[in-house]
């Protein structure tokens, strides 16, 4: 379930645990995994180490198996996270999170990048389970049991509001996300080193799911202020030049 490198992973799993944001897991995951390490042998160090604290041997090998997926899988950010670790507050590690999850699950692609959208752009200012569950039943290419699919969706809405992108506990209402020039910087060099076009980031879920255009705007000129990169839109189309020197500076090595 390692999936390919560097790529945006289409294969869908419908065990709950794997799109939960686990904020403290995954940085004690940054902190503890090796570059370069394979999944079998982060595995068998996270339970002779006993990561996680009292979890048990299978939840760990799961844990570890989720994390590898969303992290490992692109190793210019397990650099860059293992040398940024103490300087990246929970805040922004939230989109870092929010964005390697896109980047793992197809229906947290669609949850976020598409139903909380399109629900935003109605004007409703709230999410219940029982419409995401309508709605996902809708898209799901895989015959699921009741029971799994109401977790997998309970699961999919607790991580958005894990995220940022919604609060409350019963009732879910939309939340506006903190994305800092700092953490934008980090998702185009993510971006960048997976060989995907700048020009492609707009039709990307992260876009969707936490910037408009006006937002966009504004953080490009934050970015451009601090000399992190140079940018052009013009007719929708966007391209983007990230200065390597600044984001050495910010992030240590940031080549593959």
């Amino acid at each position: 379930m390692t999936g390919n490198k560097n790529s945006i992973n289409e294969v869908p799993s419908f065990h709950g645990y794997r799109v939960t944001a686990r904020l403290l897991e995954s940085r004690e995951y940054i902190l503890k995994v090796r570059e370069n390490e394979s999944l079998s042998e982060t595995s068998k160090r996270a339970l002779v180490e006993g990561w996680f604290g009292v979890k048990s041997k299978d939840m760990t090998r799961r844990i570890v198996a989720y994390l590898y997926l969303r992290y490992s899988n692109y190793p210019l950010a397990i650099k860059i996270l293992k040398f940024s670790n103490d300087s990246i507050d929970m805040i922004d590690f939230r989109m870092i999170s929010h964005f390697h999850l896109l980047l793992a699950d197809p229906y947290y692609r669609w949850l976020t990048g598409v139903y909380l959208p399109s629900r935003k752009q109605d004007g409703f200012k709230f999410v219940s389970q029982e419409e995401v569950i309508y709605e996902f039943s809708k898209i799901v290419k895989s015959e699921l049991e009741p029971i799994t699919m109401k977790t997998y969706c309970s699961k999919l809405i607790t991580t958005a509001r894990d995220v940022g992108l919604l609060n409350g506990k019963t009732k879910k209402e939309f939340e506006e996300p903190v994305l800092t020039e700092r953490t934008m910087l980090y998702i185009f060099l993510i971006w960048q080193s997976m060989s995907l076009p700048m020009s492609d980031f707009i039709g990307f879920a992260f876009y969707k799911s936490v910037l408009n255009e006006d937002s966009f705007i504004r953080i490009l000129e934050r970015g451009l202020v601090q000399d992190f990169w140079h940018y052009q839109i013009k007719d929708g189309y966007f391209s983007c030049s990230i200065s390597m020197k600044k984001a050495e500076e910010e992030f240590g090595v940031v080549q593959c």
